[in-house]
């Protein structure tokens, strides 16, 4: 059974336009970063999703955005740790099968999407369930469909906050700050 069929009624076009209106409504990186995860978690019906952003300078995975995750969690679990790394090309075709224990039972990193700009990988959506999932290519589409989305909406912010401190340094250096 999919996450999309024990959604009864779920629509995906319906939920696709919610989390793309809600991604791009903004351009500070922090509250889209919260809007991406929260949007694919609400959307899917799943436990929780993580973003990972790949550092510029070092490369690794870190975690950019969680939702659905306790703190008692996310204080156990090795969410920047080097396993991330190494299995991207398990992200690569939407599945890992990969588990991390949870307090209270398990949590399965079922459906994992890389983040791409201009075909470069930025980082991965990982959406958690409380047990394995057979996920159908719908499922798949939808979150590589928002993924696309999400990269784009990251980059957008990048950008700006790029141009913003430009901006600002340079009006600072005017005005002697």
């Amino acid at each position: 059974m999919t996450v999309l069929e024990t959604n009864t009624g779920k629509n995906y076009y319906e939920a696709l336009y919610h989390t793309a209106m809600t991604i791009s409504s903004s351009i500070e990186l922090d509250q889209v970063l919260d809007n991406i995860v929260e949007g694919v978690t609400k959307a899917m019906g799943v436990r929780a999703t993580t973003l990972h952003l790949r550092d510029q300078a070092s490369g690794q995975l870190q975690v950019g955005a969680t939702y659905g995750l306790s703190a008692e969690y996310l204080q156990k679990s090795p969410l920047n740790a080097p396993f991330y790394v190494g299995n991207r090309q398990d992200c690569s075709d939407g599945n890992k099968a990969a588990r991390l224990q949870y307090q209270d039972g398990e949590l399965v990193p079922a459906l994992c999407t890389p983040l791409k700009v201009y075909n470069e990988p930025i980082g991965i959506i990982n959406v958690y369930t409380d047990a394995p999932v057979t996920f159908q290519d719908e499922d798949k589409r939808f979150l590589s469909i928002i993924a696309s989305l999400a990269a784009q909406a990251i980059e957008n912010a990048r950008l700006y906050n790029g141009v913003r401190s430009s901006y600002d340094g340079m009006v600072n250096a005017f005005l002697g700050i």
